[in-house]
């Protein structure tokens, strides 16, 4: 147990503290029972989410640092596993007292949290300073009047800088890492932290030798805290912290402390109280009261002078144990101090280099730039991120980047400058092979883009090809099936009239009948079957003709109602009086193919004749619609033309009703092609009172 506090003692550690409202007791009671239930619950701890190096989530949001790792052990000697709890400061506290967590990791004693708390042995003695930049000619709060200082929103810093120097402005932010930050960024002209914890974040967000620490305001004792209910628990608790072996605690010092500068000041107002001895003394000669107040001063000044003996040698430990070298330069240029990390990185000896000018140990490259560096120092300057090469004892270059500030004397001029200095030899060489490789790396992804590309050309152009073949073999499928088709019917259609030839001629050739009406009968029916085949023929060669047409180059202009009153003439006097004719046109002229075009309609009269009763009438009409085209439309008194049928009678050899219709199924299929030729288009409805009304729908 006297190992343990003795190394409580020796190690640096923060935590802020922060008042709550007495919380309710309900939650507590009921973890407490839980506890005497269950002995093997897990323990949860309590403690701040973001107070490096003690305790804070890493970027995974895991919890880490030294008082994370230092309750592990704890509960490990308790034989109960171990959850962490970690929130903003306030909440840490809140949830122990309300039973979300079993136990805080460590917070100072107050009399207000002991209304709800219960405090075990002590952890951790914690010392808070006050942090000036350094260089600067601060001495105190006197000098901070008239500017903010920054502290931790409800820590006890802040509460000790309202309670002791209520007049002095502060500027609150929620965490100790923001506070550090605004110095660092100006905002504010110092601040009140922890010790450990301002230098850790200094390390880690600037330079540990950017502030100092100019006045100790206090130092507390950190200790465990548990819920009123939870005594059993707080005694379980004291005798895991006795058993915990000095030497595990050692390294875990170490490893989490070993990198921090700590950089200690001889208080101000100890030159003071040198000079208040100095007076005392004098008129101890005239009084006896002041002879014992003399000799209280000096047992004053005796015990100071031993704080300040152990803070030097702890200062010193913690300087020689710095990873980085920490060195001094004299006004002249010559090595006034070195820290342990000179002899293990350079492999000379602290003996060999202190009293040597620097220029000594450096590449000779390097010696311009780091006198001009020199220079600028003892003019004031600070320097950071320098750069340069150390010669070691084996005659490497060793890759170095220091920072320097100087040090004023009394009379306010510079006497030598300080600075540290880190080896980078390994981190360049990482660097240098991160960078060739991204190098080949950049070349491969060229590489393979290129290759990426060409494939997909390949591919386009596979893909382009065998396109090109599968519709060239749909084409060739549908040229196929077109003949095979169009074989087909002709073949059909031309039996029948074939046949009657055949009969015709046989009847001719055996005279059976010299009646000449009957001979007449016969001839005309022969004519009908040779002008039926010849009907055939005539479509099938306009079919080719329109597919591989262009009208344009037979457009001519002409009077729409001339033709239209030509065309129905012709149809009067083919169907023989049978059918009557009527045209309803306005004289327009129009630009097209006129044969064509009079091929389209004549193909719509046939129609009209082939499905109207005889002795009805046919329209034939033309007109200028709203939109400026031209129609022409050819309206029957049929049965008109079935719903089913209306979207598929312009195909190519189609027949509403082959039986019943003999054809071959190209009349309105060329009505279709040829207004298509022409930039119109052909439909087809049922008029009321009437039959089929075929309108052709032209372009002016």
């Amino acid at each position: 147990m006297k190992c343990f506090e003795k190394w409580r003692y020796c190690i640096f550690c923060v935590l802020a503290w922060c008042g709550v409202s007495t919380p309710s007791t309900g939650l507590a009671e009921s973890a407490a029972s839980a506890w005497e239930r269950d002995p093997l619950l897990p323990l949860v701890v309590a403690q701040d989410r973001a107070w490096r190096p003690f305790s804070f989530l890493s970027d995974e949001d895991e919890p880490h640092g030294l008082l994370i790792e230092l309750w592990q052990e704890i509960a490990a000697e308790m034989g109960r596993p171990v959850e962490f709890h970690l929130v903003d400061w306030p909440e840490s506290i809140q949830s122990v007292a309300e039973g979300r967590a079993d136990v805080h990791g460590g917070l100072f004693y107050s009399d207000h949290r002991a209304e709800f708390l219960l405090f075990g042995d002590n952890i951790l003695t914690l010392s808070a300073y006050l942090f000036v930049p350094s260089g600067s000619n601060l001495t105190g709060f006197e000098n901070l009047r008239a500017v903010k200082i920054g502290v931790t929103e409800g820590s006890y810093e802040m509460e000790y800088v309202q309670r002791h120097y209520p007049d002095q402005p502060i500027e609150i932010y929620p965490s100790n890492e923001e506070v550090v930050m605004a110095a660092l960024s100006g905002e504010v002209a110092a601040y009140v932290a922890d010790y450990p914890v301002s230098m850790y974040l200094l390390d880690r967000y600037g330079h540990p030798s950017d502030f100092h620490p100019l006045l100790q305001l206090y130092t507390h004792y950190l200790r465990p805290g548990v819920g009123t209910e939870n005594a059993a628990l707080l005694d379980e608790i004291n005798r895991a912290m006795s058993t915990i072996d000095p030497e595990l605690i050692s390294r875990l010092s170490h490893r989490w402390l070993r990198s921090e500068l700590v950089v200690e000041v001889v208080p101000p107002w100890f030159r003071a109280m040198l000079v208040v001895t100095l007076l005392l003394m004098l008129l101890a000669a005239y009084t006896l009261f002041l002879s014992r107040k003399r000799r209280e001063i000096q047992d004053l000044v005796s015990t100071q002078k031993q704080v300040l003996r152990e803070k030097e040698d702890l200062f010193q430990s913690l300087v020689e144990n710095a990873n980085d070298i920490i060195y001094i330069i004299s006004a002249d240029a010559k090595i006034e101090y070195l820290s342990g990390e000179w002899a293990e990185t350079t492999g000379y000896t602290i003996e060999e280099g202190v009293g040597q000018p620097f220029a000594k140990f450096v590449h000779a490259d390097d010696l311009p730039f780091l006198y001009e560096c020199h220079q600028r120092t003892l003019n004031g300057e600070r320097l950071s991120g320098i750069a340069f090469r150390l010669i070691d004892s084996k005659g490497m270059a060793r890759d170095m980047i220091a920072n320097e500030s100087s040090v004023l004397d009394a009379r306010g001029e510079v006497s030598y400058y300080m600075g540290i200095a880190r080896d980078i030899t390994e981190r360049k060489r990482i660097e240098a092979e991160m960078a060739h490789r991204q190098t080949l790396l950049e070349d491969a992804k060229i590489k393979l883009e290129r290759e990426i590309s060409e494939r997909s050309r390949v591919a386009r152009d596979l893909e382009a090809a065998q396109a090109c073949v599968a519709r060239a073999l749909e084409d060739e499928q549908k040229v196929t099936v077109a003949q095979k088709q169009f074989i087909r019917i002709v073949t059909h259609e031309f039996r029948t009239p074939l046949a009657v030839i055949q009969s015709l001629a046989d009847l001719l050739e055996l005279d059976i009948s010299n009646d000449a009406d009957i001979r007449q009968k016969h001839v005309i029916r022969l004519r009908a079957a040779v002008q039926r085949m010849a009907d055939l023929l005539n479509k099938a060669l306009e079919q080719e003709r329109i597919e591989n047409a262009s009208w344009r180059a037979h457009a001519a202009w002409f009077n729409i109602d001339t033709l239209l009153r030509e065309l129905a003439g012709e149809a009067e006097l083919l169907s023989g009086g049978s059918r009557h004719f009527h045209v309803q046109a306005e004289s327009r002229r129009i630009q097209a193919d006129r044969e064509l075009l009079s091929i389209c309609i004549n193909n719509l009269l046939d129609n009209a004749v082939k499905f109207s009763p005889e002795q009805s009438d046919i329209l034939l009409s033309a007109y200028l619609d709203v939109q400026g085209y031209i129609c022409i439309s050819v309206t029957d008194q049929g049965q008109g033309v079935a719903e089913r049928d209306r979207a598929r009678i312009f195909g190519k050899y189609y027949r509403c009703d082959p039986e019943l219709n003999p054809g071959l199924g190209l009349g309105l299929y060329l009505v279709d092609q040829i207004i298509r030729l022409h930039g119109g288009e052909v439909s087809v409805c049922n008029k009321e009172a009437a039959g089929a009304c075929f309108t052709l729908k032209l372009p002016v």
